[in-house]
């Protein structure tokens, strides 16, 4: 008895999910203009934390406030001067970036942003990974450059100098684009078909 071949049917689809947020500067003006110079449209680049409530289609603004030592991994209350800013910059260090979150959060902060503390490193190459503590975090955490961090601690730290640092930060909703991807599928295989009635819908 001649045994039948399998017939294969191939179908090209896929779903990429993009996201795209935008950081920017809104004060001081000169600081504002050095991120234009730097970056398209000014938006600062970042990565987001794989841990804490991400406010995804909304956008968070407020001034940047310092605690009293940068790479602390032990909370301490913030300086009198720094209680009503509502976004916490932190050095990153050899505590984990959950705990600077924490940090960030006890003092009422509604998003930390961790400086990088090494040179010339790309923030979007660098994965924040929760160190088990994450559902603890109920606030957005953001990872900047060593380099533009230091842009704005030449402002936040001159002791004369009362001006205040502000952001907008937008969490955009991720975006669907198509691109290729090819699945092998034996038309035999009835569950095959369920499968394709299944995904209809997104292509």
């Amino acid at each position: 008895m001649q045994k039948s071949c399998p017939f294969f049917l191939s179908i090209t689809l896929v779903l990429t999910i993009i996201t795209c947020h935008h950081m920017r500067f809104v004060h001081p003006e000169s600081l504002v203009n050095f991120f234009k110079e730097k970056y398209h449209a000014g938006n600062v680049p970042f990565s987001i934390a794989n841990y804490g409530d991400v406010p995804y289609g909304k956008t968070i603004s407020g001034e940047i406030g310092l605690p009293s030592v940068l790479e602390d991994c032990v909370f301490e209350e913030l300086p009198d001067s720094q209680k009503s800013k509502s976004i916490l910059l932190v050095e990153r260090n050899d505590c984990s970036f959950t705990q600077k979150s924490i940090n960030v959060q006890k003092e009422g902060g509604k998003l930390a942003i961790i400086m990088d503390n090494h040179r010339n490193e790309n923030p979007g190459s660098i994965i924040m990974v929760d160190d088990g503590r994450g559902s603890q975090v109920h606030i957005p955490t953001i990872l900047i450059s060593y380099e533009d961090g230091e842009e704005i601690l030449k402002i936040l730290q001159q002791e004369t100098n009362k001006t205040s640092v502000a952001l907008s930060i937008e969490f955009q909703l991720p975006k669907k684009e198509k691109s290729d991807l090819t699945l092998w599928l034996d038309i035999a295989e009835h569950q095959n078909f369920i499968f394709l009635r299944n995904l209809r819908p997104y292509f």
